[in-house]
């Protein structure tokens, strides 16, 4: 049996401390575990914490379309 490769591009996202985790496409941002990233969700740009981090998904896990982080933020901007 072949093993499925990870997917470098998904990482998992969540809004608050102990909330889901969704997944979404880095988009060629380089993010790891721990970084603030705005994204665009079905309620508009939200902030989140990234807590899985690049390479660590596979994406035949997921179902249906993902959206894409828009930007990874850093201490100016929050």
């Amino acid at each position: 049996m072949r093993e499925q490769p990870l997917d470098e591009a998904i990482v998992g996202v969540r809004f608050r401390p102990y909330g889901y985790v969704h997944y979404f496409d880095a988009a060629g941002i380089v993010l790891s575990v721990g970084d603030t990233v705005m994204v665009e969700s079905d309620c508009g740009a939200r902030q989140g914490m990234v807590v899985i981090g690049p390479g660590q998904v596979l994406r035949s896990d997921l179902r249906g379309p993902m959206e894409r982080i828009l930007c990874k933020m850093d201490g100016k901007d929050y």
